[in-house]
């Protein structure tokens, strides 16, 4: 035999072995996962891991299955509710995906954030719901709610419309940044709790519950002092507002600066908890465009809002306030579900949902003027 030829069955033997020994080191791994201790993977570790005492402990991977039941969260109506339907605003926390969620023996699906909506019929009195969300561990939770609830007139909520907020731009429809923050204080001292249309649109529509002395802020037009005026003083108050955004304008210059918000500023205010608003797409006098305009100015930039947000826009702000039958029809069927105008306040109800009121706040008005406008609502 020649020294290569004894070379090469020398190399082959090594490597033979060498396979063999990873083919069996795998075994007996994958077999110590499955928690497998049989005599065979025990031995096989011992002679490849160099444990060769008796006396050693092997100690194999365990696999923990998880015990934590999931996390059930309910929105529910308030005790008075203004139509004979309403919801349920369901979320489920569990880190195992898909969990079966059962309301009243009915399976349900939610999104991929863990959240359904569950409608309902609204008896007049008790309203019974048990809700069960069980994992793939067979881990489960179960929330048993009993509401006591009747159809009633909804209360008033103040809906305040603000333009500008600066000191330089002295107009009807101006507030000063410093009085601004002065209206702010006033607000939370007299524990008033802000919050959005959203929220208001289910309170409107299903009753679901707001917290106490609620009130909205409603800023028309988008422009740059409302990030750097507005914006700024409601987060440091921890206080949030609704923004009518004006699509084709975003971002663009007047009066020799830029005027109006940039869609980087937006997505900062609605990163934040701000609310984003459609006001159109170019300010148009509603009443008076043909469909194929109110097409863009109303579904067009509702679109080009909810792509910025990846949330749905569901209120509509006037703009200048005009509006009628037709323009109202148009906004339920692009998915709207309320609109705003700019006139005084009257009575709020699911019936003019659609023509939300006001309380115009002027330059000047200060804390105690504000107080005697809401509260004579």
């Amino acid at each position: 035999m020649t020294r290569n030829s004894l070379i090469k069955r020398i190399l082959t033997i090594f490597f033979s072995i060498l396979v063999f020994s990873s083919i069996v080191l795998t075994y007996g791994y994958v077999f110590s996962l499955l928690g497998n201790r049989s005599q065979f993977s025990q031995f096989f570790f011992k002679q490849f891991l160099n444990h060769e005492s008796d006396n050693v402990a092997i100690k194999y991977p365990t696999i923990k299955l998880d015990t934590i039941p999931p996390e059930i969260t309910v929105i529910t109506p308030q005790n008075e509710v203004f139509s004979k339907n309403s919801i349920l605003k369901i979320t489920v926390k569990e880190k195992n995906l898909n969990p079966v969620i059962t309301i009243n023996n009915k399976i349900f699906q939610t999104d991929n954030t863990g959240f359904l909506i569950y409608p309902f019929e609204v008896k007049d009195g008790k309203n019974t719901f048990v809700i069960k969300a069980q994992d793939i561990f067979g881990n489960k939770k179960i929330e048993n709610l009993e509401l006591d609830l009747k159809i009633s007139e909804p209360k008033r909520i103040p809906i305040l419309m603000y333009h500008h907020i600066s000191s330089k731009l002295v107009e009807g429809n101006s507030v000063a940044e410093n009085l601004f923050g002065e209206q702010m204080d006033w607000l939370n001292t007299n524990g008033y709790n802000t919050i959005s249309f959203s929220q208001l649109n289910d309170y409107l529509i299903y009753g679901l519950a707001l917290p106490d002395k609620p009130i909205l802020l409603s800023f028309d037009d988008g422009y740059i002092d409302n990030y750097q005026n507005a914006f700024k003083i409601l987060i440091n108050k921890g206080m949030k507002g609704s923004f009518g955004v004006i699509t084709s304008l975003v971002g663009t210059n007047a009066h020799g600066s830029r005027f109006y918000m940039s869609w980087d500023e937006l997505r900062e205010m609605d990163t934040e908890g701000m609310e984003l608003v459609d006001h159109s797409m170019s300010h148009k006098y509603m009443p008076k465009i043909s469909d194929n305009e109110l097409i863009q100015e109303l579904l067009d930039s509702k679109r080009i809002i909810e792509e910025l947000t990846k949330k749905r826009v569901e209120t509509f702000v006037y703009p200048t306030g005009g509006y009628n039958n037709h323009v109202i029809e148009k906004l339920k069927e692009y998915g709207y579900r309320s609109a705003r105008i700019s006139g005084n306040y009257k009575k709020m109800s699911l019936e003019n949902i659609f023509t939300l009121p006001v309380i115009k706040v002027a330059w000047g008005t200060s804390p105690t003027e504000l107080g005697r406008l809401i509260q004579n609502i």
